[in-house]
């Protein structure tokens, strides 16, 4: 049975590396950035939340609350050693029971909200409003963290393209500009744009990849990789 009682911070673990057991876990939903205008002489308001596309969101806060079970003798070094790799620093936070994703944000041991009497320690963060896909689709196509809720297979890497070819990406809440990295020059049609691509990195700025399918069409001889990281709320 795989154990799911711990969050990993930038490949730090904390039950295997600071002895902590995973009690509570409360993730708060981001805020929506609204824009109202009250205009006089109409009845009710303008709203121009998504007047650039799609909504905005705010950050939000991550808590933590664990279970230390240490004596008071070891509460002072195991609390400076999470402070010290933790405190005020931005890391990639992924939750055992949620291994597709990770979340990235500033961190903090909440003093507050900890007590060495009852060995408990909290954690605090301020994230960004969407969790982000572990795999990029850059890189071989990982089983252990997949998800078969969740889970959305992604292999974009070193695709051959010999006059014609098709790339299909799965896209998720958050609206992306794809990285494309190509060996020659290609031209790229999506969503009724045709992009041309010249050798190396190009960030594409003209594809906004939300939810959906979406059909990278190239045309050209050569490889192609797609760099394309989804993110959920």
């Amino acid at each position: 049975m795989i154990k799911i009682e711990y969050v990993d911070f930038d490949g730090v673990r904390t039950d295997k590396d600071w002895g902590l057991k995973l009690l509570s876990v409360r993730i708060e939903p981001p805020a929506a950035k609204t824009k109202t205008i009250d205009v006089p002489g109409i009845d009710g308001e303008i709203d121009l939340s998504e007047i650039f596309g799609d909504v905005r969101y705010q950050n939000r806060s991550i808590e933590y609350v664990f279970d230390a079970a240490c004596d008071l003798a070891a509460w002072p070094a195991l609390t400076s050693e999470i402070a010290n790799y933790l405190h005020g620093r931005k890391r990639k936070a992924v939750n055992g029971f949620d291994r597709s994703f990770y979340w990235e944000g500033r961190f903090a041991v909440d003093v507050q909200k900890s007590d060495c009497f009852l060995s408990k320690i909290t954690i605090t963060g301020n994230v960004d409003p969407y969790k982000y896909d572990i795999e990029d689709g850059s890189e071989p196509w990982k089983w252990d963290p997949f998800s078969f809720r969740t889970g959305i297979i992604r292999n974009y890497s070193k695709r051959q393209i010999n006059g014609n070819g098709t790339i299909t990406i799965i896209g998720r809440r958050k609206q992306v500009n794809p990285t494309i990295i190509t060996d020659a020059e290609m031209t790229v049609a999506c969503e009724g744009q045709i992009i041309s691509l010249q050798p190396g990195a190009t960030v594409v700025y003209e594809l906004q990849l939300g939810e959906g399918r979406h059909d990278l069409a190239f045309s050209g001889t050569g490889t192609v990789t797609v760099l394309y990281r989804g993110g959920s709320l």
